[in-house]
Order: C-alpha cells, then sequence, then structure tokens
C-alpha cells in the first residue's frame, strides 16, 4: 500500500516538473530568435546614389539643306498647275528631276508647288540662300523659280538658263514680300511667251535646297 502511494507521489511530481521544462525550451526558442546573438551580421543597407545622365549634345544641321528627288516628284505630281499645257514630270537618273510643259503657240504657262517638309522649314534662315542646279534644253527659255509663304505671297525670279548644268544660288532676300521666316513651298514656273515654233519647254533641275 506505500509503494503504491509513493509512486503515485513520484508521478504526480514528474508531471510538475515537465510542464516547468517544455515552458523554459519553448522560451528559449523564442528568446533566441527574438534576442540578437552571434552569427553573420546582417548584409548593410546601400543608399542609392543618383547616377547622373548625359545631357544629349545637339547636332548641327547639316548645310546644304537638300531636298529628296523622289519627294519632289511626289510634291510636284500633285501640286501641278498650268494654263493651255501639261506638265510631265519625271526623276531621271542620278536624282534629276525632268519638267516638261507642252502647249501650242499661244502665251501659256505651266508649272509645280514644292511643299517643304517640316525638317527643312526648321532649318531655314532668312540670310541663306536658294540653291540648285538647273539645265535648260534650249537658250533662253522662260522659267522662274519662286517662294511662297504661307500668307500665300509670293515671289518669283527668273534665273539663267543653259544647255549645261549651271548652279543657280539666290539670296532669300531677293524675294521681296515673302514672310521668309513662315515659307511654305518653292514653285517652278515654266512659261512659253508665244511667237515661236517651240511647242515644249523642258528643264532639268537637282540639289534642290538651301545653304548659307
Amino acid at each position: 500500500m506505500a509503494g503504491k502511494q509513493n509512486r503515485s507521489k513520484s508521478k504526480t511530481l514528474g508531471d510538475r516538473l515537465i510542464f516547468p521544462l517544455i515552458v523554459a525550451v519553448v522560451g528559449g526558442v523564442i528568446l533566441y530568435y527574438i534576442l540578437p546573438h552571434g552569427g553573420d551580421p546582417p548584409p548593410p543597407t546601400t543608399t542609392p546614389t543618383n547616377i547622373p545622365t548625359s545631357t544629349p549634345v545637339p547636332t548641327a544641321t547639316p548645310m546644304p539643306l537638300i531636298l529628296d528627288a523622289q519627294y519632289v516628284v511626289d510634291s510636284c505630281e500633285n501640286n501641278a498647275y498650268g494654263t493651255g499645257g501639261k506638265l510631265y514630270i519625271q526623276l531621271q537618273d542620278n536624282n534629276v528631276v525632268q519638267l516638261r510643259a507642252s502647249w501650242q503657240n499661244t502665251p501659256k504657262y505651266a508649272g509645280c508647288i514644292v511643299e517643304l517638309p517640316k525638317p527643312i522649314l526648321g532649318a531655314i534662315q532668312p540670310n541663306m540662300f536658294l540653291t540648285f542646279l538647273v539645265t535648260g534644253s534650249q537658250d533662253g527659255q522662260w522659267f522662274k523659280v519662286g517662294l511662297k509663304s504661307l500668307d500665300n505671297k509670293q515671289h518669283d525670279v527668273p534665273p539663267t538658263l543653259s544647255t549645261s548644268a549651271s548652279p543657280v544660288r539666290i539670296p532669300l532676300s531677293d524675294f521681296a514680300g515673302v514672310d521668309l521666316v513662315h515659307l511654305q513651298s518653292i514653285v517652278f514656273n515654266l512659261e512659253y511667251p508665244g511667237g515661236s515654233v517651240v511647242q515644249d519647254n523642258t528643264i532639268y533641275i537637282s540639289d534642290i535646297g538651301f545653304s548659307r
């Protein structure tokens, strides 16, 4: 009887000791993860530095400002005009644009308008020159080149023609009354004054553009 009582007391004492031991172990594990302890230190936090970005350097506008020959042909075809005659436009070898007007023996004219593209418009300055190479099928043909501004003001200048390619360089200031700050287009005008057996007026133009 006494033995059973001793075993019961021993079991009760064991139960009392196990619970605090479990609490101590669990608490130790929690404290291990909460409190700082030895080991590898956490990696240092780095503050990102602002890397300066390079400012793009503006590129100079190439000179001269040359119109693409195919663009000239397309614009001329879309903006051709004439009285009593017809204008024929053709792109030939070496980016040469042929303009040919055909009519009868009476005073007539024909021509086309080349709208200036925005990149060139933004680079034109009033102190520049209109430049191109021109060849006439005959000497002394009537040919005028004009500039037109957004206010519809236009002025034409008659360059000299010859049967060989001649460079033309006209100061923009020669186009009197035209708003050179707000240019819109170049006008090529072929005329026939009459009194001649000539039925066609043909010119060949290339390297149309603007330069200083």
